[in-house]
């Protein structure tokens, strides 16, 4: 597990704050700890963010095991600008 003591909401504002680009959220929940709540946490601290210093909000990607176009709706539902695609996981036809 990765960082499961960290506040999402407190690292998304650092990294916007700090004037990241992007933040990677992971949401895959049973090797990583991650959920879509998550992701929409860290969107809404970067927007909080954005919305005091005038700063660009950070793009949010979610990171996950994407296999289904389902999964490409729910991420922009709950906030995902991006997506990470592993290629390699992926069949020609799911391409």
């Amino acid at each position: 597990d990765i960082a499961l003591d960290a506040d999402i909401t407190d690292v998304a504002s650092t990294y916007a704050k700090a004037g990241a680009s992007i933040i990677s959220v992971l949401t895959e929940p049973s090797k990583f700890s991650g959920s879509l709540e998550d992701l929409l946490s860290a969107r809404r601290a970067a927007q909080k963010v954005a919305e005091s210093t005038g700063k660009p909000r950070p793009a949010m990607l979610r990171k996950d095991f994407i296999s289904r176009e389902s999964q490409i709706i729910e991420a922009r539902a709950y906030g995902a600008d991006c997506i990470l695609l592993i290629v390699a996981c992926l069949t020609r036809s799911q391409l």
